[in-house]
């Protein structure tokens, strides 16, 4: 697993379905990357869920990924949630 900050900015992002035109949406700027996993994880649909991408300064974390960090214990307790952010379209 890598070695990530939950404090470091992060974006998240959710790619367009495998069929059609490709695209990339832009849910969530600015924000911290234990907020961004929340997002994901607790905000985002179901069918989303598995076409999100994290972006940080050095790494791109998708589906799986973002799935074990929001199991690790940093990622677990509250935080301060999405207000510094901007959040895209749903």
């Amino acid at each position: 697993m890598l070695h990530v900050d939950p404090k470091m900015p992060a974006t998240v992002l959710t790619l367009s379905p495998n069929h059609g035109n490709k695209t990339v949406t832009t849910r969530v700027r600015g924000t911290s990357l234990k907020n961004a996993v929340r997002f994901v994880m607790e905000r985002l649909p179901n069918v989303e869920r598995s076409r999100s991408l994290i972006r940080t300064a050095t790494h791109s974390l998708y589906f799986a990924e973002i799935e074990a960090l929001n199991r690790r214990p940093e990622f677990l307790d509250e935080d301060t949630g999405l207000t510094s952010a901007t959040v895209g379209p749903n």
